[in-house]
């Protein structure tokens, strides 16, 4: 079944089949998920992206990718660090950044291992066939940062898109009377020597609908415990 080119070009790149037809099939369906709720959060601190992260890091299953979009320093590695430390019940794990290597593997954990990948200075040329991306896609918990990156990604994932907050949006967003547990200023210096005062917006894209139905528990937790650890709902 051969789809309207432009059906095709408003897809994104999943993997498929070789077969053609079963091709364009499937990125049919791609395109369809696409149109899953979206939940937006707003994290003023470290922290708050860390307990969004553990959150998420409270259900570990093989296949699961999480893709991760920001620019440089919006957050992608704290959130990274986050989840995979809340997996490990361990606040001083070493988590260090797989820009050089590309790849870093955690298994000491219940559940499955989580690769964590940091695509920032990948070189498709000679890195992409070293890494056996599929193998983790099937096996693993896969954390993508610089996911767009890549040709492909699973046709059901978790897309996570941080960004920062400028000063004007952020006074938008502080209440007159106040925000109980929100923090104004981020001094949170665990891997920097300077102060991050930039709040956070994060928003979690499910594609496919067993990652809609846990993004929107995910929002659900949140709005029953508005204020913890500073992390909101965005407006």
């Amino acid at each position: 079944m051969l789809l309207h080119a432009g059906i095709l070009a408003r897809c994104k790149s999943v993997l498929l089949p070789r077969r053609p037809a079963a091709r364009e099939y499937l990125r049919y369906i791609a395109c369809t998920v696409r149109n899953q709720e979206r939940h937006c959060f707003v994290a003023p601190e470290e922290s708050a992206t860390k307990h969004l992260a553990a959150l998420l890091a409270q259900d570990l299953r093989a296949g699961d990718c999480y893709c991760l979009h920001g620019d440089v320093g919006a957050g992608k590695s704290v959130f990274s660090r986050g989840f995979i430390r809340s997996a490990a019940e361990d606040d001083e794990l070493p988590v260090p950044s797989p820009t050089y290597l590309l790849q870093q593997i955690y298994d000491d954990h219940l559940g499955p291992p989580i690769h964590h990948f940091d695509l920032y200075r990948l070189d498709h040329a000679s890195g992409l066939g070293r890494l056996d991306l599929p193998n983790s896609f099937r096996h693993a918990v896969t954390l993508l940062e610089w996911a767009d990156k890549l040709p492909e990604v699973p046709l059901t994932r978790l897309e996570i898109h941080i960004s920062l907050l400028d000063n004007q949006r952020q006074a938008n967003m502080i209440p007159k009377d106040g925000a109980e547990g929100v923090s104004q200023v981020n001094t949170s210096n665990e891997e920097f020597a300077y102060e991050d005062r930039h709040w956070r917006l994060i928003c979690l894209q499910p594609i496919g609908t067993s990652w809609a139905a846990r993004a929107g528990s995910i929002a659900q937790q949140i709005l029953m415990q508005q204020g913890s650890h500073g992390l909101t709902i965005a407006d």
